[in-house]
């Protein structure tokens, strides 16, 4: 469902450590904060993450 990739530069130094999803930038994200913010999109897609098969 989701693809990481890992960037040099997003262009948003100030909001660093960075996460882009669909466009949309997320700044002074942390482990939490990442965990949410994908929890969210995968629920707004009609899908529970479910932990054991990933």
């Amino acid at each position: 469902m989701f693809t990481l990739k890992i960037v040099n530069c997003l262009g948003a130094c100030a909001l660093g450590p960075v996460v882009m999803v669909d466009g949309e930038y997320h700044g002074q994200m942390t482990q939490g904060k990442v965990k949410r913010l994908l929890d969210r999109y995968t629920e707004a897609a009609g899908e529970k993450h479910d932990p054991e098969k990933s």
